[in-house]
């Protein structure tokens, strides 16, 4: 049983039995790889019927930090998707990881732009021109606290007394125009994505945080 990820289908369950005779590729299915596949079958329960690797990923598999990073997206499509609703930002956004995984160390940017695209898509989207009223737009002078489903509150001085985390409108400013070489603009965009994320996840743990945390201990 293979859970896919489609260009034109979006989220597909699917059986494979080792392919067809005839076909070109008869290896088993890896995660974390781009297929061509032939699907067959009326129902939503597909069958495989070709089945190829795309050689522009190769076929070597992932390992440490970029294991842990490709299990935490395919979590996340995983929980999130519906079946069979195309997504294609979604899925240019997760091609584009994949590579930046398989062909670089420096692959943080891509995850938060999968984030980005992922709750965009799903209607989700954050708003990092205005301030939660919908109406304020971000000052650079501000500092904020984002609150999940709601936006970026301006930090108060009881907030403060909370030790809420403040983040500088500027950084905020940064992220909007794609400023993001910055370790501190990285730092905060993957803090308030998880916030949201969290947030849109409704509880469900992801398991690949908990492996790669146990894994640094």
């Amino acid at each position: 049983m293979l859970d896919l990820f489609t260009r034109e289908q979006g989220r597909v369950s699917a059986v494979f039995k080792g392919g067809r005779k005839g076909t070109r590729a008869r290896a088993r299915p890896e995660p974390f790889l781009h297929y061509h596949l032939g699907l067959f079958g009326r129902g939503d329960l597909k069958s495989v019927a070709s089945f190829e690797i795309d050689s522009q990923f190769g076929f070597e598999r992932l390992h440490g930090a970029r294991l842990f990073s490709g299990l935490y997206l395919n979590e996340l499509l995983y929980h999130l998707l519906l079946p069979h609703v195309q997504q294609a930002d979604v899925f240019q956004a997760y091609e584009d990881v994949l590579l930046a995984l398989h062909k670089t160390t420096n692959f943080e940017a891509h995850l938060r732009n999968f984030e980005l695209k992922l709750m965009d898509s799903l209607g989700y989207g954050l708003s990092f021109d205005r301030e939660s009223d919908g109406l304020s737009p971000i000052s650079a002078a501000k500092h904020y606290e984002f609150l999940a489903g709601l936006g970026f509150r301006p930090v108060s001085s009881a907030a403060a007394d909370k030790q809420v985390l403040p983040i500088a409108g500027e950084v905020l400013q940064q992220v909007l125009r794609g400023e993001w070489s910055e370790p501190m603009v990285l730092k905060t965009l993957k803090h308030v994505n998880q916030q949201a994320l969290q947030h849109m996840l409704k509880g469900k743990t992801l398991n690949s945080r908990d492996i790669f945390r146990k894994s640094k201990t």
